[in-house]
C-alpha cells in the first residue's frame, strides 16, 4: 500500500466530552423536562397547602323602631377567620409531589454519572489507541523507511543475499501491519467515543500542508518500496 495517514486530532478534555455528551443525550433531556414538571407541581402543592384565610364585612343599624323618630346608629363591621391548624393542608398531595421530585431528580443525577462513566471509560480507550499510534508515526514508521532503503542498498550493493533480504522486508512488513491494525484500533475507538457522546469527533489535526514551509514535518507514510 501507498499513500498517507493524517495524524489524530488530540481529543477533548472529559469534562468537555461530557458537556457534548449531555447534550446531545435524549434520555437527559427528557429527565430534566420531567424535573421541572416535578418541581412545578411541588410548589403548586405548596401554595395549595397555605392558609386560606376568610375576610367578612357586616353592616347594621341599631336603635329604635326605624318607624319612629328615635335616633339609630350604623354598625360596621370586618371579619378574619383563619383555618386551625393553619399549616397542615393538602399534606398528602405536597408529601406526593415532593417524593416524586425526589425521585426524578435521583434518576437524573444516575444517569449523568453513568453517562460520565462511560464517556470517561471510552475516552481512555481513544487516548491509549492514539498513543498508540503517535508512537508509530513519529518514531517505528520512520525507522521502517529507513532499514528498507539499507536493505535495498544492502542488496544492490551485494552485501545481502536475496533470502536475509526477503527476510528483513518481511519483519518490515509486520511492522506496516502493526501500525495499520494501530490505525483500525484508533478509528474503533473513536468509533465508540463518539457513540457514547453522541457527536461526530473532527477527524484530524489541520495539516499546514497547503500553506506552511516545506520544513513542517510529513503525515506518517505508509509507502512499502518493493525489494527485488
Amino acid at each position: 500500500p501507498r499513500g498517507t495517514l493524517p495524524v489524530p486530532r488530540a481529543l477533548p478534555t472529559v469534562e468537555e466530552l461530557v458537556a457534548l455528551a449531555e447534550a446531545h443525550e435524549p434520555q437527559l433531556a427528557t429527565l430534566r423536562a420531567q424535573v421541572q414538571a416535578a418541581q412545578a407541581t411541588s410548589a403548586l402543592a405548596q401554595r395549595e397547602g397555605m392558609p386560606k384565610p376568610t375576610i367578612g364585612i357586616g353592616y347594621s343599624l341599631e336603635g329604635a323602631n326605624p318607624s319612629s323618630s328615635a335616633q339609630t346608629q350604623q354598625v360596621a363591621g370586618a371579619t378574619l377567620a383563619l383555618p386551625l391548624p393553619l399549616f397542615r393542608g393538602n399534606d398528602a398531595e405536597r408529601a406526593r409531589s415532593s417524593a416524586q421530585q425526589r425521585v426524578i431528580e435521583a434518576e437524573l443525577a444516575g444517569e449523568r454519572r453513568q453517562l460520565a462513566g462511560r464517556v470517561a471509560e471510552a475516552r481512555t480507550r481513544a487516548d491509549a489507541a492514539r498513543t498508540r499510534l503517535t508512537l508509530f508515526a513519529d518514531e517505528i514508521l520512520p525507522g521502517i523507511d529507513e532499514t528498507l532503503q539499507q536493505l535495498e542498498k544492502a542488496f544492490r550493493l551485494g552485501e545481502l543475499d536475496l533470502t536475509e533480504v526477503m527476510v528483513g522486508r518481511e519483519q518490515v512488513l509486520a511492522a506496516r501491519r502493526d501500525a495499520l491494525l494501530a490505525w483500525r484500533s484508533w478509528f474503533d475507538a473513536r468509533a465508540g467515543l463518539e457513540a457514547a457522546i453522541g457527536y461526530d469527533l473532527p477527524d484530524t489535526e489541520a495539516t499546514s500542508s497547503s500553506s506552511s514551509s516545506s520544513s513542517s514535518s510529513p503525515s506518517p507514510s505508509i509507502t512499502t518500496g518493493g525489494a527485488p
